[in-house]
């Protein structure tokens, strides 16, 4: 029962965190048009960067290996990571993490149907009554509870669909069957400043307001009506930028002295920690109208040497 249950968390833990809506950048036609936030990881182009191939050499790589081996032996699962290829999640309202009223998309080659048959059948031959991955009444769409926590939706010809509630499961599948509109009828998101092609991760958000809840030193936050934040690699380069977009240009001046004002006071308060130092003086903050922008670009060798040291320790 132990080693069961070991290969169907390994099954989760591997396709679960691991999955997205497409391959490569945001597909706006799987996103639902009246999102509050977005969230999207290409995983294809992380493994390209040389920070990503680090990782997958690295503990990364170690993991996946890992949870490879455990499906095979397990539940004769041929599981490869290569073929999980990006993530993309997006949400409906601001609420904390843990009622947060949100969509996954799964996009993969690999046979993710074929994976939970195989763990109801190894739960069939234990015995095991209502066990963690279960297939419910047959409908046109293939539809799985996975622990009683949340539903797995298998749409033919479309990405994976996970959601906590039936209601959200039915809206993510109406988006991709066309019942829905999606991002790309809407000009949501699309008034943002041009971003670098080379971005790993992406995510966005609309509609802050004053009773979004923040902690007090990202109060910053809530004089802005939308955020960005893009993570990436460029030539040698690996940078992150985030962007808000404030009520008016004299509010983006206010918070460009703000977030220049929050790197000095941490460049003093710890002058010691030399990794934090690095980080400011590699920040560079700009305005464009409404939109205030933070960067910080460090070198790949930087980034990768201080994964290695982590690792050692």
């Amino acid at each position: 029962m132990t080693t069961m249950k070991r290969s169907i968390l390994s099954l989760l833990l591997a396709v679960t965190p691991w999955v997205a809506a497409n391959a490569g950048p945001l597909q706006r036609q799987h996103v639902a048009s009246d999102t509050k936030w977005v969230l999207h990881l290409d995983l294809d182009a992380f493994r390209t960067t040389q920070v990503g191939a680090e990782a997958v050499r690295g503990k990364l790589g170690r993991d996946m290996a890992k949870a490879q081996a455990d499906l095979k032996t397990y539940l004769d699962f041929d599981f490869d990571w290569a073929q999980i290829h990006s993530l993309t999640a997006y949400g409906f309202d601001f609420a904390p993490k843990n009622q947060s009223q949100g969509v996954l998309l799964i996009a993969t080659s690999l046979d993710v149907q074929k994976g939970l048959e195989a763990a109801i059948t190894k739960q069939a031959e234990a015995s095991v009554e209502n066990g963690n991955v279960r297939r419910l009444a047959d409908s046109p769409v293939a539809v799985y509870s996975i622990r009683n926590e949340f539903l797995v939706a298998l749409p033919p010809g479309n990405p994976v669909v996970l959601a906590k509630t039936d209601a959200l499961l039915q809206k993510g599948l109406a988006v991709l069957a066309g019942r829905h509109p999606n991002l790309a009828s809407t000009a949501v998101f699309t008034d943002f400043p041009p971003q670098p092609n080379a971005v790993v991760f992406v995510g966005m958000a609309e509609g802050f307001n004053a009773n979004t809840p923040v902690p007090p030193q990202a109060r910053v936050f809530q004089m802005a009506d939308g955020g960005r934040l893009a993570l990436g690699e460029t030539g040698n380069q690996v940078f992150v930028a985030a962007t808000l977009k404030a009520k008016s240009s004299e509010v983006s001046a206010q918070m460009q002295q703000i977030l220049q004002g929050l790197l000095a006071l941490g460049a003093l308060g710890q002058p010691q920690n030399q990794e934090l130092q690095q980080l400011i003086q590699a920040a560079r903050v700009s305005v464009n109208d409404r939109f205030v922008s933070i960067e910080v670009q460090l070198p790949a060798t930087t980034v990768i040497q201080k994964m290695q040291e982590k690792e050692r320790r």
